[in-house]
Parts: structure tokens; sequence; C-alpha cells
């Protein structure tokens, strides 16, 4: 995830880094300590932990102005006031840390955030390099390898570091099936099914299907297929 953090305090902002730092190692952090920076960096985030009270362009001001450019990023205000609540419905914001920051209120705010973007259709994916935050609409098929899975989407293949289990739990069945002890599959994205294989959009080769697996296969797409066709 790309994570902002600005605040006028030198110590606020590095301790609050630090502890992002700890509970997401692989988030990419950017340092503000004005408003007007985070404005000039130009940039949309997943996430900006924004303090309120700042000299020239305070918290509030910065938000209002970031949403009249049309961004959505999640903002966290950073505060040590309450009285400003009803204000931040007005921007958006998706919560306030009191300050001094505690770290099970920073670990469940960034788990609330991550489970709010899956239920719009987007879901943090840790690669061998980096954090992609990947459409769930574009995956196509998820292939499971040693301790790892390829994440075979409509643009790309990503490598990744979770198992074909926990992709299974979090992507849930309404929209993709275990066709396979190694494949899941978008129902939304099949063409065709064979006896032993089936074809998919935006794959050049066929996935191959469980004997144990056909019968209920076809059930569940047929039953997508009748759910989804004024969408499909």
């Amino acid at each position: 995830m790309n994570i902002a953090v600005c605040d006028d305090d030198e110590l606020t902002l590095k301790e609050v880094s630090r502890t992002i730092n700890e509970l997401c190692p692989d988030a990419e952090i950017e340092e503000f300590n004005s408003g007007n920076k985070l404005i000039k960096r130009n940039k949309c985030f997943d996430i900006i932990f924004l303090d309120v009270d700042m000299p020239e362009l305070n918290g509030m001001d910065t938000a209002h102005y970031l949403r009249s450019k049309g961004r959505t990023d999640y903002i966290i205000f950073l505060t040590s006031y309450v009285e400003f609540m009803q204000k931040a419905f007005e921007v958006r914001a998706f919560r306030y840390l009191s300050k001094p920051v505690d770290i099970n209120e920073m670990k469940k705010a960034l788990n609330d955030v991550q489970k709010e973007m899956f239920q719009n259709g987007t879901i943090m994916v840790k690669t061998h390099n980096n954090v992609v935050m990947l459409n769930i609409a574009d995956i196509v098929c998820i292939e499971a390898f040693g301790d790892g899975t390829y994440i075979y989407t409509k643009n790309d293949v990503l490598i990744c570091k979770k198992t074909l289990r926990q992709w299974i739990t979090e992507l849930g069945t309404d929209n993709f099936f275990q066709v396979h002890k190694s494949f899941v599959v978008s129902l939304k994205y099949i063409v065709k099914i064979e006896k032993d294989e089936l074809e998919a959009s935006y794959l050049s080769s066929p996935v191959p299907v469980s004997r144990r697996n056909r019968n209920a296969l076809r059930t569940a797409f047929f039953e997508y297929v009748k759910n989804n066709a004024n969408i499909m």
C-alpha cells in the first residue's frame, strides 16, 4: 500500500511512520510536514494519515482540497481533539486516531481499511517485490504452486505468497469456484466446460477440472449465469 503521513510535529511524524512500518513492513510510506507539501506532491495514496492542527493549511482544509479534486484516498485524521468530528464527515474521513497513537488502534484502522477496500472491489496482493492493489473483477484464475500462487488477471500474471486456501477464504464462492486442487477460476470468465477441463477468457491454455468437481462446477456456473445474465 502507498501511505502518506502528514504532521507538522517531527516526533509524531516519525513515530506514526515507524508504527505503520512495524505493522505493514511492505507499505511504501511518504512523510510530509505540511498540508501544502502533501497537496503539491499531487499523488494518490491508499491511505493518508493527516494531522488536524497544522499551521498555514490545517488538516481539515487539506482534506477539503483533496476531495474537491476528486481524490478518494482513505483519510485517517490524527488529533488530540474530538470537537472536529462533525466536520470530518464532510470530507468523508474514514476514522480518526487520538494522539499519541496507540499501536492496537493503528492496527485495527489498517485492517479495517483493507476490509473496506475488499468490499469495494479491491484486494491487497503481496508479491515478491511489492504490494499491489488488485481489482477483484480482473482476476481470471488462481493457480497453486509450492507455497504460493499465480494470479492470472486480464492483463498480467502475478506471483503471490498467499496459498490457494487463503484465496478461497478471502474471495468466497459467489463468483469463484475451485475446479481442481490447484486451481480456482472466476465463474465470470468461463467460456466452455469440457469433460476434464475448461476454457476461460484471457487464458491461453485450458484449466483442468477434477472429476469430483465437474458436476458441482456446472451447477455453480449455470446458477451464476442465471443470476448475472443481465450484467454479463
